[in-house]
């Protein structure tokens, strides 16, 4: 699914990308893995963000992963 929505999407290799809601890093890491992507996740679940650094750490992708609330955004300050 991840890689039919990066064609449709068009994105090309070395982008940039939020991943809004990136749970446990699943999306982020595939695009930094398969597009040489650098993506920020953002979850406001600190075991999900947990696994995701976990998972990014293992692979060694150019993912970063935040505690943050995407409908806060404004605030623009991570949790964690």
């Amino acid at each position: 699914m991840t890689a039919l929505l990066a064609e449709k999407g068009e994105i090309k290799p070395g982008a940039r990308i939020l991943d809004v809601g990136c749970g446990i890093g699943g999306s982020s890491i595939w695009l930094a893995e398969n597009l040489r992507a650098a993506t920020l996740g953002i979850t406001i679940s600190p075991v999900q963000l947990e696994i995701a650094r976990k998972f990014a750490q293992e692979r060694k992708v150019d993912s970063k992963f935040l505690l943050m609330d995407a409908e806060t955004w404004n605030s623009r300050k991570p949790l964690m």
